[in-house]
């Protein structure tokens, strides 16, 4: 590790686990001075396109400049925003250093609650694959693999439709979850009331203890077929590790081996995310080599 990432390293290990608007940007600020930004001359950028009816029903797409290599995988990405706000705009970075890699990657906007409440987030996730998927001569090519990939809230919604058991997952090559939330609602609730403490996670999964069960992402794990690649950060706030934690224990449940499970040291629920397309590749090139031998 160079001196510059060991200083932020530093000063994100003396912010601990917190996940909050201050420690977001405090991690964005460290680490976009050293974004690259040559990748300009390398790929193209389609913002706002349509998959849906809705008004959040678009998707930027990030892709190599046709004069580079063919493109190797699709990932469509689902962002975070804690179940009622975000951007797919504010996680560019990823689009910007997958499509470095040969990827096209396009990242989704979906409904948020209040206003939309469970299953919107599954249900548009599903109307983004099935878009995805029929577009997918034109993106990348009928033979190219296809990964569905979500962060914090958004892994939650990729989860909850990786174990929906739709048609159209048949397609997938691998799932890869980082930092997720709300995979197991029965972690994150008030001892006393059973009720969901998260503001985001209640709005969106609702304040009935009776619900949370059926409306777990996890509830489905056993059916599921595809490889997961599962990330998170050592400075994730407990109770992201907790849900982290329960996913990796039901998939070995299920299946009886570990999937594939990488903690991005020195980093946390912001710098896990805002790290990318910088000098420090670590998890980048893991999820990378996942997807080659999925």
């Amino acid at each position: 590790m160079d001196h510059e990432l060991a200083l932020i390293a530093k000063k994100i290990r003396a912010t601990g686990h917190v996940a909050n608007d201050d420690a977001f940007a405090e991690a964005l600020a460290m680490y976009a001075p050293l974004y690259d930004e040559s990748f300009s001359a390398r790929i193209d950028a389609e913002e706002d396109v349509a998959y849906g009816p809705d008004a959040r029903h678009r998707v930027d797409i990030y892709r190599p400049k046709p004069s580079h290599a063919a493109p190797n995988a699709l990932v469509l990405h689902l962002p975070s925003g804690g179940f009622y706000r975000g951007d797919k705009a504010e996680e560019a970075m990823l689009g910007r250093f997958f499509a470095d890699c040969g990827c096209v990657f396009a990242i989704a906007n979906y409904r948020l609650a209040p206003q939309s409440t469970w299953p919107a987030g599954r249900e548009d996730a599903g109307r983004f694959l099935s878009w995805a998927l029929a577009r997918r001569s034109q993106l990348v090519g009928a033979n190219v693999p296809v990964f569905l990939m979500g962060y914090s809230a958004g892994a939650s919604h990729a989860c909850a439709l990786a174990t929906s058991g739709a048609a159209e997952l048949a397609e997938l090559s691998g799932l890869l979850l980082m930092s997720g939330a709300g995979f197991d609602l029965s972690l994150g609730v008030d001892p006393e009331t059973g009720v969901l403490l998260h503001e985001g996670e209640r709005a969106y999964f609702g304040s009935d203890p009776a619900t949370y069960p059926e409306r777990s992402p996890m509830a489905g794990v056993a059916g599921l077929t595809v490889p997961v690649f599962v990330a998170y950060a050592e400075y994730d706030p407990p109770e992201l590790q907790a849900q982290t934690h329960a996913m990796v224990h039901a998939l070995f449940t299920a299946r009886g081996v570990m999937p594939s499970v990488v903690q991005a040291a020195h980093h946390n629920h912001g710098s896990i995310l805002y790290h990318f397309n910088s000098p420090d590749g670590r998890l980048g090139d893991a999820i990378l080599r996942f997807m080659e031998g999925a």
